[in-house]
């Protein structure tokens, strides 16, 4: 009898001893649920913002209300989807670009589109004019990003002319 309950202490130590040394090196990981009856309150609001594009020798603006939330991911979203469909409905670029998804660390924002949104015949003139508008709409919305990384489908944006492996800044270069 006293072996059987030695045994089973030992295996019970064992089993516990085991399971805190995966529980301390990252193994096994305990999420505890925290749910509330009561339902957050978020507050979303809309606002008026001005998207800048370029056309011929001017910038163009063009006032939107945007759904403005909490998150300035969604709201980078927003305004990016928003610009986009100005310049598809302008008929500056032959498709309609979607972004997918944006990311913001420090400092910079991510911004994933589902493909590459500039004309190939563009000159580099017109695809940096073309960037310049969206990062000065992003700049003047005030959503706290100093830089911006251009991405499609999650990778690094290619294009012949213009280098998009580094961040461009808000404030533009022109």
């Amino acid at each position: 009898m006293k072996k059987y309950q030695l045994l089973c202490c030992s295996m019970g130590a064992l089993v516990i001893g085991l399971l805190l040394s995966a529980y301390m090196s990252g193994f096994l990981i305990f999420f505890v649920s925290r749910t509330s009856l009561i339902p957050e309150k978020k507050e979303i609001t809309t606002q008026q913002k001005l998207l800048y594009s370029w056309s011929g020798q001017k910038w163009q603006t063009e006032v939107v209300t945007l759904v403005w939330d909490e998150s300035a991911e969604r709201t980078i979203k927003n305004l990016a989807n928003k610009w986009f469909s100005l310049l598809y409905q302008e008929r500056k670029i032959d498709k309609k670009v979607v972004v997918q998804s944006v990311l913001i660390a420090r400092g910079c924002a991510y911004i994933s589109c589902d493909y590459y949104p500039f004309l190939k015949e563009w000159s580099i003139y017109t695809k940096i004019r073309m960037i310049e508008g969206l990062l000065k709409t992003i700049q003047k919305a005030d959503v706290g990003v100093q830089k911006v990384q251009f991405l499609v489908q999650h990778q690094i944006m290619h294009d012949p002319h213009l280098d998009f492996s580094r961040p461009w800044p808000v404030i533009g270069f022109l």
